[in-house]
């Protein structure tokens, strides 16, 4: 499907066959049958299809590389096993990483933050920081020569996300609300997908109910197809992105590949590629972890919603 993890296991699987032809296969664990490659894109289908096919044809595995959460055991024994392993605050709880672990020789980190946070938490096995490679493809370029804004009467503010509470959409939402009213030229969306962490609509009625002149918001609460959110990035006029925490940041590369202004979190996995000479950072203190995966001690990053507020203003 559309989810970054399953495109990044995508971009991955494609990249080592042009490296190796003939010599990688992929293993779906998801589902069974035809519904383990439900949702991939038509311009992938036959070559993924091809390489999950290929089960029979190889020999015993050289390398493994798994792709999953929680981390799995290969589902054959290999030479040696790879675990690719992004987190997004600053402590891995105990128990993942002894599962990290028992099923894997050493770890393959995307982002120097995903490296730091496995050493912080005493990891015992080699780690490897290797810069995630997504397919990018369909968003370069897409606002290429284009005006900016492109509609000085209507200037879009888009943010693409899970709409967990790490993605810090409610400090977007205050954000907005205190940077502009009715009156002003400009319309918020926000591109989540439903998921038991997403409580977006309510914290937008919420919001209506505090602010009656608050400015244009509309949710869009549901998986795209590729070209849908492709349209969405050509309508925008800048990305905002007020992450508490990224073991990479898919939207954010997205948005830098369709050369889309882009407002970000100074802190965490994209900052691999993002910095303050091609993108606006947000000052940020750390707090406590709130969400569903944090462990004693583990911190985040609170945004601060002035400053972003301010920048959002300025553009």
């Amino acid at each position: 499907g559309s989810y970054s993890l399953a495109r990044i296991t995508r971009a991955l699987a494609l990249g080592a066959e042009h490296l190796r032809p003939g010599h990688v296969r992929v293993v779906p664990v998801e589902g069974t049958d035809r519904t383990r490659i439900d949702g991939v894109p038509a311009d992938e289908l036959s070559e993924i299809e091809a390489l999950v096919n290929r089960s029979a044809d190889l020999p015993r595995p050289i390398v493994s590389i798994t792709h999953h959460y929680p981390p799995i055991a290969p589902v054959e024994a290999s030479d040696v096993g790879f675990v690719l392993f992004p987190w997004e605050e600053s402590l891995v709880p105990p128990k993942l990483l002894h599962q990290i672990e028992s099923v894997a020789d050493a770890v393959l980190a995307p982002t120097a933050f995903v490296k730091k946070v496995l050493i912080d938490s005493g990891i015992r096995k080699p780690i490897f920081d290797v810069l995630q490679a997504p397919d990018l493809t369909g968003f370069r370029g897409l606002n290429a020569g284009r005006d900016w804004p492109r509609d000085a009467a209507h200037f879009v503010i888009l943010h693409v996300s899970s709409c967990f509470q790490r993605k810090g959409v409610d400090l977007l939402l205050a954000a907005y609300a205190s940077a502009f009213d009715y009156d002003d030229p400009v319309e918020l969306i926000i591109k989540g997908f439903p998921n038991p962490h997403n409580d977006v609509d309510e914290q937008i009625a919420r919001l209506r109910a505090k602010h009656p002149r608050l400015a244009p918001i509309t949710f869009m609460n549901a998986d795209t197809e590729d070209a849908d959110l492709l349209k969405l990035y050509r309508k925008a006029d800048v990305m905002v992105l007020p992450t508490r925490g990224e073991g990479f940041n898919m939207p954010a590369a997205e948005a830098f590949a369709a050369e889309l202004p882009t407002i970000l979190t100074a802190g965490s996995g994209h900052l691999d590629f993002a910095d303050g000479d091609n993108a606006w950072l947000i000052n940020y203190r750390f707090g406590h972890s709130a969400s569903h995966v944090r462990s004693a001690g583990s911190v985040w990053m609170e945004p601060d919603v002035d400053h972003l507020a301010y920048t959002m203003r300025f553009l």
